[in-house]
């Protein structure tokens, strides 16, 4: 492997070098192993001996860039330009660990990540680790053996670097790995909900899962998450588990195909072809997080909640939602995750849609009031919630193409019956109901007002009159 420096990056690294000196200056870690896989880099972080939050704010201030302090004790600073633009650049300016540069890389997690290039000749890479060849065989080392110990969220990032780079784990790093995790409490959940977000963005959902599973990290998360006695079954081997990993890829193909302008899904070929859904997921709920980023995760740790319900043989008890408390679970792992109190209504919602899409298709007869209190109770989010199930369906050895077709339903309903079934508009409100049936504000009164958006949906009213009307008659019945 031969380092992929293009001309823009090298002038750049030369006015970095520049505004460094007389200081020497060392790039470091996943940059340089993205420059040897010749890929592009967004994220540059610098070492060097002394002064690197005073070099941080001198290259801040000559790049018109926005800058923070990461690290007071050990000088570590950030800059970033261009900050929310495509070119976005993200540079971390930080001092040794230890005395020299060769023990500030062996205090790293990788050795594909212990290797450092001297900003004063950009065509070598000092390798003391021997990261190179470990990236060229497709190994993933640790830099030493307490490099877990010290962070352990690094068990995690290991995942992602094996997901990222198609990297494999030897024995002894395996069994580093299962030691480590337990110190996973020392790490704050903010930290943690970061790294599996960056783990879920990854390709292949199906995998990651698999492998937090045969790790034995999702245990320990559930653990931490507050799910004592309902985390495992007696058999956790993954081989049980495989209804998580059909799940999450038949999830995950759904949402690629809907992303992918020139490729229609399935099972929703006109809503993708029309970006309808594309658009929903895009939009954030909280805390610049996507809908899909959140979707993602939810389905992440609701899929092994599924699972270990369907291990201990409580099929139909779970399909009718009373084995998980979809509020509790959503604080759980939201609390623990540090997530928002708009992500954890979110992830609510989403299990509250999933579950009474299956109570709906029970009905002998859905009608048109059913969409209307399943949205009034779920909102936008009830679009999810259809995805979830179309998935579900699809990974399940005896899909229900009812359900399928009732999801389906659901979205469209949504995109295309917003006045009809899902939000009508009102007829009446709480002043007209005030001036002219003299109606005092009250509970009563917004029961009242509810009363007539049923009655829209089902068809009785359809002018203020009627509505009005409507109203004197509930009136009536309870003096």
């Amino acid at each position: 492997m031969k380092l992929s420096i293009n001309e823009e990056l090298t002038q750049f690294l030369s006015q970095i070098r520049r505004l460094a000196a007389p200081n020497k200056i060392w790039l470091v870690g996943g940059a340089v192993r993205d420059l040897l896989l010749g890929k592009a880099v967004k994220d540059l972080d610098f070492v060097m001996a002394d002064g690197s939050a005073r070099l941080a704010k001198k290259v801040r201030k000559h790049f018109e860039g926005v800058s923070y302090s990461l690290d007071d004790e050990r000088q570590t600073a950030r800059v970033i330009l261009h900050m929310g633009e495509p070119d976005e650049l993200i540079m971390d300016f930080a001092s040794f660990i230890g005395e020299n540069l060769e023990e500030d890389l062996r205090q790293r997690d990788f050795t594909i990540n212990s290797m450092a290039i001297d900003l004063d000749d950009l065509n070598q890479v000092f390798d003391p680790l021997f990261g190179l060849d470990d990236l060229e065989a497709k190994k993933l080392r640790l830099s030493g053996p307490k490099s877990l110990d010290t962070d352990p969220l690094r068990v995690i990032r290991l995942v992602r670097m094996m997901r990222t780079y198609g990297l494999e784990i030897d024995a002894e790093t395996e069994e580093l790995l299962r030691i480590a995790i337990e110190g996973l409490d020392r790490v704050s959940g903010e930290r943690i909900r970061d790294e599996i977000l960056k783990c879920v963005k990854l390709p292949g959902l199906a995998k990651t899962y698999r492998l937090f599973e045969e790790n034995g990290i999702f245990k320990k998360l559930f653990e931490l998450a507050g799910f004592q006695g309902e985390n495992d079954p007696d058999d956790a081997s993954f081989e049980r588990f495989s209804y998580s990993s059909k799940f999450l890829t038949k999830l995950e193909n759904l949402l690629d195909d809907i992303n992918d302008e020139n490729k229609g899904s399935d099972s929703i070929t006109i809503l993708a072809e029309n970006h309808q859904v594309h658009n929903l997921l895009t939009e954030t709920i909280q805390g610049g997080r996507s809908r899909r980023q959140l979707l993602l995760l939810f389905a992440f740790f609701f899929s092994r909640i599924v699972d270990v319900y369907r291990l201990r043989s409580e099929a139909e008890t779970y399909c009718d939602g009373n084995l998980i408390n979809c509020e509790e679970f959503a604080k759980k792992i939201s609390h623990f995750l540090m997530m928002g109190v708009k992500e954890e209504k979110y992830f609510a919602s989403l299990c509250q849609g999933y579950f009474g899409i299956s109570k709906l298709e029970r009905e002998k007869e859905i009608k048109n009031l059913d969409f209307y209190r399943y949205f009034k109770a779920i909102g936008s989010y009830g679009v999810e919630s259809a995805l979830l199930q179309i998935a579900n369906q699809n990974a399940s050895e005896q899909p229900s193409q009812t359900i399928i077709d009732l999801a389906e339903k659901i979205i469209f309903t949504w995109f295309f019956e917003q006045e009809g079934l899902v939000n009508p508009p009102r007829l009446v409100d709480g002043l007209s109901l005030q001036q002219k049936l003299k109606l005092k504000a009250g509970p009563k009164m917004g029961e009242y007002l509810e009363e007539v958006r049923e009655a829209q949906v089902i068809g009785l009213v359809k002018t203020e009159e009627e509505a009005l009307e409507f109203v004197r008659a509930l009136m009536s019945e309870d003096r």
